[in-house]
């Protein structure tokens, strides 16, 4: 069993990348990263909707401008965000095959700006709750 209480899983090493054998298929990460990157696109959206709310709000004239201002956003760009969406897919959907699986590519200090994203968005990490 690995610290997380679940049991190894599988692996096979293709094209210079290690895959992951899970239930369904072939996966490029294995289940613990995928669950930071699922966190990771869920904070990305908040944030780029959070940035479209102020961004409307601001374009309003002052007088037309009702109830409270949006709290601030991060500012991440929509197409970032697709990046992100993208990434987030190769990993969600399985390959029946291990050779079909591509990389991630993820930036290096994303677990970073994951973690800038939790505490802007004041979500808890699950791992030191």
């Amino acid at each position: 069993m690995n610290t997380n209480g679940r049991p190894p899983q599988e692996t096979k090493t293709v094209n210079n990348m290690t895959v992951y054998k899970g239930r369904w298929g072939w996966y490029p990460c294995d289940y613990d990263i995928y669950l930071e990157v699922k966190e990771f696109h869920k904070l990305s959206l908040r944030d780029v909707q959070a940035t479209r709310r102020k961004e409307r709000y601001l374009a309003k004239m002052k007088h037309n401008r009702k109830g409270i201002e949006p709290p601030p956003a991060l500012g991440m760009s929509i197409e970032t965000y697709k990046w992100i969406l993208e990434e987030y897919r190769k990993i969600r959907y399985p390959k029946l095959i291990a050779e079909a699986v591509t990389s991630i590519n993820l930036p290096r200090e994303w677990k970073n700006y994951l973690t800038y994203l939790r505490d802007h968005h004041l979500v808890v990490d699950p791992a030191h709750a």
